[in-house]
């Protein structure tokens, strides 16, 4: 089988299984499920052994992202002391292919003894875990991609099973992205949610020249603070607008040069209050941001001061 077959093999044994899911989901059983972690005060518990594990590991991240407190709890481990993570207040979900494992046997008969609610994941409907979960969630026994049964369509579908908890629970929760993004400072979706004001230089950061400055002083103090540009104002200290490296460095340095001959308005005056991913859109290498208070600007961005934080 060449590669060209195999890519439309998994990808299409995955999309029918995906499509059996689809067509066969437990509305009430989901439903059931999403209310009680949307009212819980304890913290939903994902566990699972094998390649079900990696799987709940993935979910127990995803609820987390949206602020809902949750944590993998290995079925191996648990055996060894790490039940005792488990309280009364939460709920345990359980991922398994055959649902017979003899360590989510124990973690099923600990949460009954204790009273905590869990719910059973597994495409085998007579199993222990079907059997014996206070939840049960039949996934279709849509077959795995090959005939060794390497877990392949089997844990997408679970996989998907969780999206769909997360996003329901999203909803649920009427999630706002400024909230999302508290959960998420960093990476590329925390920068994007950042706002002027975060990364502006400030007043004490920029270069500040009087119109009179030689254009050697001008360029020597751009280059003492690594920028591209300098704030210029006149003798009763107004802003009247900025100097570029690149429109100086092509001129004869004589000491009776002035700033005053090379200041332009090129510049986009922004709120602090945009976020950056407002002005990432539309953002260019020689463009030159200015966040005033009044008349009076109080920070800069540069394309430069960006990408030097991420790249664009």
């Amino acid at each position: 089988m060449n590669l060209k077959d195999i890519v439309e093999e998994v990808i299409d044994s995955e999309v029918r299984g995906l499509n059996d899911l689809k067509q066969n989901f437990d509305f009430e059983n989901v439903g059931k499920i999403l209310n009680t972690i949307h009212n819980l005060s304890g913290k939903v518990i994902l566990s699972g052994i094998g390649k079900s594990g990696y799987t709940s590991k993935k979910i127990a991240a995803s609820l987390c992202s949206i602020g809902c407190p949750a944590i993998f709890l290995h079925s191996g481990e648990a055996l060894h002391g790490d039940l005792g993570v488990i309280s009364v207040n939460d709920i345990v979900l359980i991922f398994s292919n055959a649902g017979e494992g003899n360590e989510l046997k124990e973690i099923i008969d600990y949460c009954e003894r204790f009273h905590v609610t869990t719910v059973g994941i597994s495409r085998k409907k007579s199993s222990y875990l079907i059997q014996k979960s206070n939840i049960a969630i039949h996934l279709p026994d849509s077959p795995e991609v090959n005939d060794l049964d390497v877990p392949t369509t089997s844990t997408m579908m679970m996989l998907a099973f969780g999206d769909i908890l997360t996003i329901a629970l999203k909803e649920k929760k009427q999630l706002s992205h400024e909230n999302y993004l508290i959960y998420h400072p960093g990476g590329s979706i925390g920068f994007k949610g950042m706002k002027v004001y975060d990364l502006m230089l400030k007043a004490e950061e920029l270069v500040i020249l009087k119109n009179d400055c030689s254009v050697t002083e001008a360029l020597l103090a751009m280059l003492s603070k690594r920028l591209g540009f300098a704030l210029i104002i006149n003798n009763h200290d107004e802003f009247i607008g900025i100097i570029k490296d690149t429109a100086i460095t092509s001129c004869n340095f004589k000491e009776d040069i002035k700033v005053k001959d090379y200041i332009s308005n090129d510049y986009k005056i922004l709120s602090g209050e945009l976020k950056v991913s407002e002005i990432l859109k539309d953002i260019n290498p020689y463009e030159y941001f200015l966040v005033f208070d009044d008349k009076r600007p109080i920070g800069a961005l540069s394309y430069e001061n960006i990408k030097s934080l991420y790249k664009c």
